[in-house]
């Protein structure tokens, strides 16, 4: 196990913590909690399973899986930034 995929699973555990802690106090509505939980599950399960990420990239048609993560999350980024205005 690299020092980045350590640093990955402590993230996703700490990302699920946080998100758990503000769903019981009621400070967020579904969606957010709902984008926390699967931000969480998908950090863990592409650092234990790297290769799904590659696979979903090759669905996509690019030349890395991780640029589908970053094109979604830019599609997230901007959903939230519109939820806003």
């Amino acid at each position: 196990m690299t020092l980045l995929e350590f640093f990955f699973i402590i993230s996703g555990i700490i990302i699920f913590v946080i998100g758990l802690d503000i769903a019981k106090k009621q400070r967020f509505n579904a969606l957010h909690f709902l984008v926390f939980l699967g931000v969480g599950a998908g950090l863990l399960t592409f650092t234990f399973f790297p290769d799904i990420l590659q696979s979903i990239g090759n669905v996509f048609g690019v030349a890395r899986g991780a640029d589908v993560l970053v094109y979604a999350a830019i599609i997230f980024l901007l959903y939230f930034v519109l939820l806003l205005l």
